[in-house]
């Protein structure tokens, strides 16, 4: 991961912005669980593999991200 200073720590962003665990936002950033893979194309460094404790999300990446997983929220 280049550029540290840029990652945000996804689990404050998800509590923060999306109003969630990072355990359920991190299935909207893999496409978990029958979840769309929001995070595909967006920069989001996982950390150790399955540990959702570790993800980071580029800040420039994260209100696209928020946008993504908002508006499938509402249409549910």
């Amino acid at each position: 991961m280049s550029d540290n200073k840029n990652y945000i720590n996804f689990g404050d962003f998800a509590r923060r912005e999306l109003h969630m665990q990072s355990q359920y936002a991190s299935h909207y950033a893999d496409g978990i669980g029958g979840a769309p893979d929001f995070g595909k194309d967006l920069r989001i460094h996982r950390g150790r593999p399955g540990d959702y404790h570790t993800y980071k999300i580029h800040k420039d990446d994260a209100p696209i991200f928020k946008k993504r997983v908002t508006n499938y929220r509402k249409t549910r």
